[in-house]
């Protein structure tokens, strides 16, 4: 569990280099909870339901994770997606590689110290 909560302030930091076709601002906004999170694509056992983003119109997003919460700004490059945590004191922007966005799928590639980890969202509204 302590691995989860770590999972969003670590590897968000970890930039990852690619710029694959952009991703379409329009389909990140709304709701969206967790469906599965794989680590070296092995599925982790975690209370999924307590994994929550959203993403709104003025560029702010919130996150509720097990165990912490987030909030601030966003923005796309590329496939990549930006975030700056306006309620940490410790303000440093961090990315994750969009690997899937449709209108209610929305995957995240990360890497949290050498292990891989794949987050799925689908959108609850």
């Amino acid at each position: 569990m302590k691995k989860l909560l770590q999972f969003w302030m670590f590897t968000m930091s970890l930039t990852i280099f690619s710029c694959e076709n952009p991703i379409d601002d329009k389909q990140l906004l709304g709701n969206w909870t967790a469906a599965e999170f794989l680590e070296n694509d092995v599925p982790k056992d975690v209370d999924l339901k307590s994994i929550n983003f959203s993403f709104f119109e003025n560029n702010t997003y919130t996150f509720q994770g097990l165990l912490n919460k987030e909030a601030g700004s966003f923005y796309l490059k590329g496939n990549l997606l930006y975030s700056t945590d306006t309620l940490s004191t410790n303000r440093i922007e961090k990315s994750v590689k969009v690997i899937k966005s449709t209108s209610d799928s929305l995957f995240f590639e990360m890497n949290n110290g050498g292990i891989s980890q794949i987050i799925k969202l689908y959108k609850v509204d």
